[in-house]
């Protein structure tokens, strides 16, 4: 079950996927239950690096992934540029 924002109750799996801009994906994972999104954007960047050998310059992620600490380990991991869409509330 996935919840979102206490609101609607969904039933399926969370997915994320890895994509470049010209939108092919290199990778896609399926979460067993509901893990917060912050707490996986340094995985992501990590089997990016293990499957494709390297690291992407620029990372745009939607605003569940945004914090302080994720922006200082994607730099520590040798990403340049992180950004966050942020939340329209």
């Amino acid at each position: 079950m996935i919840v979102k924002d206490n609101r609607d109750t969904f039933y399926g799996h969370k997915i994320c996927l890895t994509a470049g801009k010209s939108s092919l994906v290199f990778d896609c994972t399926v979460f067993e239950g509901n893990p917060a999104d912050s707490t996986l954007a340094v995985e992501m960047i990590r089997r990016l690096k293990e499957k494709c050998g390297t690291v992407p310059e620029k990372v745009a992620m939607d605003g569940g992934f945004a914090s302080k600490k994720n922006v200082k380990e994607l730099k520590n991991y040798g990403v340049d540029e992180v950004f966050f869409q942020r939340s329209a509330v």
